[in-house]
């Protein structure tokens, strides 16, 4: 940030200053969509060529560069939206405009930490749909890079007019769009297994334990932060806050590594019960009606599955489409 020594007016007079992002690089999937969608392939290539040469230098001159560039994108991808779910971050506006090929969070204006864990909270007040929900970011990340791959065919196939090269590349982009759900998958759940202090051998464990702990916050509203916060304090062998923020659940919470096993199985006795407590209140699962913090708006939709179910935050199994991007040249 710097000053520059100029009055800025609103509700009283402010000091007038710059603020200037810093990334490795500011290009966007929406780069390379405007000029596949003008037909300019001389830019798309250099384009893409300076993305290489920026992001992946390990892939100038290797032949299929260009798979590799969005291979390296999508994986990149995959380790970045997996940290956001781990934190409860909710982007807002996932547009493929919003989405740097470097894999940092640049982009972002109606963006919120989640308060009361929800897969279905939402943040920006145009999204009435639920499009950039917190649980659907996996699935647009995905869809962005299908949108990346659709820029990408001319630089694949070498020419658009050779059909046979164009579904060649189409098929060659398709195996990267259909790892992306395996790479954030395991991404994901590295993170989940980190913030439980469990190894990776001890994954089939952790990821029950994760996935039964994210229902019971769920089923129980609770702040999501605080939540893995005084985890670490019940582990530590204080459990009092836990249970504060539990406040209906009278079980205990073993602390040490030996009680995992007993942890579990209160989590899971806790997200039963809640999960049917709600299903008695309501003959349909909908998200909770907890009105959101001022500070931050969080704003919730009604949940598409279960509203007990902990495994919503993946990308759709649907497998997109690829299609040349239609012309969008100027007429001269």
């Amino acid at each position: 940030m710097a000053a520059t020594g100029e009055p800025v007016y609103r509700e009283q007079t402010l000091p007038g200053a710059v603020l200037t992002r810093v990334a490795a690089s500011h290009l966007r999937v929406g780069s390379f969509e405007y000029f596949a969608a003008r037909q300019e392939f001389d830019r798309l290539r250099q384009i893409a060529d300076y993305a290489i040469a920026r992001h992946d230098p390990a892939l100038v001159g290797v032949p299929d560069c260009y798979v590799g560039l969005l291979r390296a994108v999508a994986q990149r991808q995959a380790a970045l939206v997996s940290q956001w779910m781990n934190v409860g971050f909710i982007h807002g506006v996932m547009n493929t405009d919003n989405m740097a090929l470097s894999g940092e969070t640049i982009d972002y204006g109606p963006c919120a930490f989640m308060e009361a864990y929800d897969p279905a909270a939402v943040f920006s007040t145009i999204d009435h749909g639920g499009r950039y929900a917190y649980a659907n970011q996996p699935r647009i990340a995905r869809w962005n890079l299908a949108r990346l791959a659709e820029a990408l065919l001319p630089l694949l196939a070498g020419s658009v007019e050779d059909e046979a090269a164009m579904q060649r590349a189409a098929e060659q982009a398709m195996e990267v769009i259909d790892a992306f759900p395996g790479w954030y998958a395991a991404a994901l759940r590295a993170g989940q297994r980190a913030k439980l202090g469990l190894a990776a051998s001890e994954a089939a464990e952790a990821d029950a334990l994760a996935d039964d702990w994210l229902a019971l916050l769920h089923a129980q509203g609770v702040d999501f932060t605080l939540a893995w916060r005084r985890l670490a304090d019940a582990a530590a062998g204080d459990e009092s806050k836990l249970r504060a923020l539990l406040p209906s659940r009278r079980h205990s919470m073993p602390g040490s590594r030996a009680g995992a096993h007993a942890r579990r199985t209160v989590i899971r006795q806790n997200a039963r019960h809640a999960c049917a407590s709600r299903a008695r209140g309501s003959s349909r699962a909908t998200t909770a009606s907890r009105r959101p913090s001022p500070r931050r708006r969080t704003q919730t939709i009604s949940s598409r599955s279960n509203a007990c179910s902990p495994r919503c935050a993946g990308p759709s199994t649907k497998r997109p489409n690829l299609r040349p991007m239609p012309s969008r040249r100027r007429p001269t």
